[in-house]
């Protein structure tokens, strides 16, 4: 991988916040063979614009984290200026988590090891929009990672999601085109569809706008279940079970145009997408809301106040925003 690519990775990580599942990714990809020198040297350069807030301790966390991705040495050197290291605490504890974990995308790539793989991370606040080397378009949304092979293979196209993405897929029957997610693998010859699969949620969906996918859930046996346009495959991550039902089409553009729709859903889940939408937290008694489902609607250009504010006159909740911090009481008006 060139170094340029791993700055832009390192870059696009640090300073944002990412989900638990995104930053074991990561830690998977810091520690894997290659490039470890121009890791280093990336973090090393980010890093000296974090501000100061650590100890001792954290210069040796760092070597432990340093000495796993390559070179203690190189570290080593710097041992007399510690203060150097007091700026980097927040993001040793990030490493120092992520190294530790393993992940599921380990072992998908290992059939693509001599290809060289792109990282796509999108932190919560922030989309993007990409094109993957076979001219397929892809929106990514916040808190997602999408990984596929800088070059495709000549018989299939893998990319490998942990989040939700929205997929228009250049035709080619000879060459199916595979989105592979923890639970389900989606194949495709030429199609508009979206995967919705973060691992923290209790369903991952598939929901088809074009075309025709096949939808191969990993604990079946049973072979793959097909999709026609308008439908949606729901699999639930706690049960194993799944269902496809027929879905709102005019529903399902308006939220790929940015709408945040939600029928009958219950409080926590739309905190969470609204916590994704605009890299914010929610501290609030979950119990407290636990037995409580809302039909509402946010608008694409809306500012998390003015969400909160909608969610105020729907439910009665009172709540102050501090920075990136969000408290709901406990107490209604």
């Amino acid at each position: 991988m060139e170094k340029k690519t791993i700055d832009h990775i390192i870059r696009t990580f640090f300073g944002k916040r990412f989900p638990k599942h995104t930053r074991h990714i990561f830690g998977q990809w810091l520690c894997a063979p290659g490039g470890q020198q121009e890791k280093i040297e990336a973090m090393a350069e980010v890093w000296r614009t974090i501000p100061e807030t650590a100890d001792e301790q954290t210069y040796k966390d760092w070597l432990s984290v340093a000495g796993r991705i390559g070179n203690r040495k190189t570290w080593r050197t710097g041992r007399t200026r510690l203060y150097k290291w007091k700026q980097y605490a927040a993001t040793i504890v990030v490493l120092a988590f992520s190294i530790g974990m393993t992940y599921l995308v380990t072992n998908r790539l290992t059939p693509y090891k001599t290809i060289d793989m792109v990282e796509v991370f999108i932190p919560y606040g922030d989309t993007r929009y990409i094109r993957l080397p076979d001219e397929t378009k892809v929106w990514v949304s916040a808190g997602s990672v999408l990984i596929y092979p800088e070059e495709f293979a000549a018989d299939d196209r893998p990319v490998f999601l942990s989040g939700e993405a929205t997929f228009e897929v250049e035709p080619d029957c000879d060459k199916p085109f595979y989105v592979k997610t923890h639970y389900i693998d989606v194949e495709v010859t030429g199609t508009k569809f979206t995967v919705k699969s973060y691992p923290d949620d209790l369903f991952t969906t598939t929901t088809l706008e074009e075309g025709r996918v096949a939808v191969a859930i990993k604990n079946k046996t049973s072979g793959r279940y097909l999709l026609i346009p308008g439908q949606q495959l729901v699999y639930s991550n706690r049960e194993g079970s799944f269902y496809v039902h027929d879905i709102d089409m005019d529903i399902y553009r308006m939220e790929r145009k940015g709408f945040l729709v939600f029928d009958n859903t219950p409080v926590e889940e739309i905190l969470v997408a609204l916590e994704r939408k605009y890299n914010v937290t929610f501290h609030y008694n979950t119990s407290f809301y636990r037995n409580h489902t809302y039909n509402v609607k946010f608008m694409p250009g809306e500012t998390v106040g003015e969400a909160m504010e909608v969610l105020r006159l729907l439910t009665g909740m009172n709540y102050t925003i501090q920075g990136r911090n969000i408290y709901i009481n406990d107490k209604r008006r």
